[in-house]
C-alpha cells in the first residue's frame, strides 16, 4: 500500500489530543514516572518524534554545546556551524569536529581522515534520519564530499550571514544556494537559526513553515486530499490551525510545531490504518518490549 493510498479520517480535534499526548509522554519520561507512559497502544509500541524539535536529542546537543555558549559569535560563525550541525546531525561526529571559527584550519589538519578513520572502524557519522546526497557527491566518499560542501559554506559565510536573518523562509530560500541543500536540511537550519539571535525574533515565526509531504498527508487525513492539493493551501491552513489551536490545547505552539506534527500525526494514522486491515506494519520504528 502505498503513502497516498488513505482516507479523509482525521480531525482537528483528533491531532491536538494526539499533540498534547505525545508531549505528556515526554514529561513523563524526563520525569522518570514509571511506564507505561501512555496506554495509547500505538504510542506506547512506536517511536514518535516530541512535538517541540528543540527536545530532540541531537538538537538538544546542539543547543547545550554550540547554541548557547556561542549565541554572541559572528552571524557568519553561527551559520556556518548550524550547517555543519546538521550535515551530520550525529553529536558523536560533532564532538570530534568541534564549534569551527577556522574550517580551513581544520581541514588541514585532516578533520576528514579523523572521519573517517572513525567510520572504518565501524561507528556512524552521519544520522541515519538525514539523507546526504546529491549528484557532487559521485566518485567521493561521502565525508570528503560534505567536507567539500562545507568548504563553498566556509568561503561564502558572509554572504549567507548578510543574506539569511530577515525571515525564516527567505533565510530557508538563501541556505539553498549551499551544494547539496534543499529544502528539508535548509528547513532544519533555519529552525535551528530561529533560537540564535539570528532569526529569534523574525516576523514570520507564527506565518511560515516548510510543509513536507507528511505534513500535507496529515492536512489531507484532516480536510481531505482535494482541500489540500498544494504547498500554498497547506501552509494557509497550517496558519488556520494554529490560529485556532487555542481552542483545542493550551500547547504553545509555532507553526514549525503544528508542521512537524502533522507529519506524526500522519504516521500515527498509518501505522492504525495497517493494523486495522490486519496488515503488518513496515518502516516504522518499534520500542522493544512496548516500552516509549
Amino acid at each position: 500500500m502505498s503513502k497516498g493510498d488513505f482516507e479523509q479520517d482525521g480531525s482537528v480535534k483528533e491531532f491536538f489530543k494526539f499533540m498534547e499526548e505525545r508531549e505528556k509522554i515526554y514529561q513523563r519520561k524526563i520525569y522518570d514516572e514509571p511506564k507505561p507512559w501512555t496506554l495509547d497502544p500505538i504510542l506506547r509500541d512506536y517511536f514518535f518524534c516530541n512535538v517541540y524539535r528543540e527536545n530532540d536529542k541531537v538538537t538538544k546537543w546542539i543547543r547545550e554545546n554550540w547554541r548557547k555558549p556561542h549565541k554572541n559569535s559572528a552571524p557568519e560563525l553561527m551559520i556556518f556551524n548550524m550547517v555543519v550541525a546538521r550535515f551530520f546531525n550525529w553529536a558523536p561526529s560533532l564532538e570530534i569536529i568541534g564549534w569551527t571559527d577556522n574550517w580551513p584550519e581544520k581541514r588541514r589538519r585532516g578533520i576528514a581522515h579523523r572521519l573517517l578513520v572513525r567510520q572504518q572502524m565501524g561507528e556512524n557519522i552521519f544520522n541515519s534520519a538525514y539523507l546526504i546526497a546529491g549528484t557532487d557527491l559521485k566518485g567521493k566518499n561521502k565525508i570528503d564530499g560534505v567536507c567539500d560542501r562545507l568548504d563553498w559554506a566556509w568561503e561564502n559565510k558572509k554572504y549567507l550571514a548578510r543574506n539569511c536573518g530577515i525571515t525564516l523562509q527567505s533565510s530557508w530560500e538563501v541556505l539553498q544556494e549551499i551544494p547539496g541543500v534543499a529544502g528539508f536540511i535548509a528547513y532544519e537550519i533555519v529552525t535551528d537559526l530561529r533560537h540564535t539571535p539570528i532569526l529569534e525574533n523574525a516576523p514570520d515565526i507564527m506565518t511560515w513553515a516548510n510543509p513536507g509531504p507528511g505534513a500535507i498527508r496529515g492536512l489531507q487525513r484532516i480536510y481531505g486530499k482535494d482541500q489540500i492539493r498544494n504547498r500554498e493551501i497547506a501552509i494557509n491552513q497550517m496558519q488556520a490551525l494554529l490560529f485556532d489551536s487555542h481552542l483545542f490545547t493550551k500547547l504553545k505552539l509555532e507553526m514549525r510545531d503544528i508542521e512537524h506534527s502533522l507529519c506524526e500525526y500522519d504516521k500515527k494514522k498509518r501505522i492504525d490504518q495497517a493494523i486495522r486491515e490486519g496488515r503488518t506494519v513496515l518502516g516504522m520504528r518499534r520500542y522493544k518490549n512496548g516500552n516509549v
